[in-house]
């Protein structure tokens, strides 16, 4: 089981969905319920939903992040998640500063698929629906590579229990 969490800044746009295109995702591979998948904002706008143009472009993806109410990052929150993913370099930057030193989950941008190489979501928050659908392409890509790995994970788990049976 996997606790992971997006984290952006106002937790309307961009971590929201991040976490439900890889909820949709786990869904619909039969993984829902296995894991923790959050977001949560640095400066949130505690309690509102997403923004008109995220949930625009979150259906456009098949996604309904209809019921999401921005939440505020907690320091608990290095303890509760195994991976947090920031969506751009200056929210990364914030939580290692103010990480705990024996805070053991791991702190990255999203993968993009190709070597190392991170990805760095704009944020959309005042522009236009252009610029929605520009953010959430990157956070598909960075959320499959995400599902991707978690999915190989769980088929790898399963491999010795399998091949038990056919001897």
């Amino acid at each position: 089981m996997s606790h992971i969490l997006f984290v952006c800044t106002g937790n309307i746009c961009r971590s929201p969905l991040a976490a439900g295109m890889l909820l949709t995702g786990l869904t619909e591979a039969g993984h829902a319920g296995l894991h923790t998948i959050e977001s949560a904002g640095i400066h949130a706008v505690v309690d509102a939903p997403p923004t008109p143009s995220a949930l625009k472009v979150a259906a456009s993806y098949g996604v309904d992040i209809r019921g999401h109410r921005a939440r505020d990052f907690e320091q608990r929150d290095f303890q509760r998640f195994d991976w947090i993913f920031a969506l751009d370099s200056g929210h990364l930057d914030f939580l290692r500063q103010i990480r705990p030193r024996d805070c053991q989950g791991e702190l990255s941008l999203l993968p993009s698929g190709s070597g190392t190489r991170k990805l760095e979501i704009a944020d959309p928050y005042g522009r236009s629906h252009r610029a929605y659908e520009r953010s959430a392409r990157l956070i598909a890509i960075g959320v499959g590579v995400i599902l991707a790995g978690m999915l190989e994970r769980a088929s790898a788990a399963r491999l010795p229990e399998l091949n038990g049976r056919g001897r």
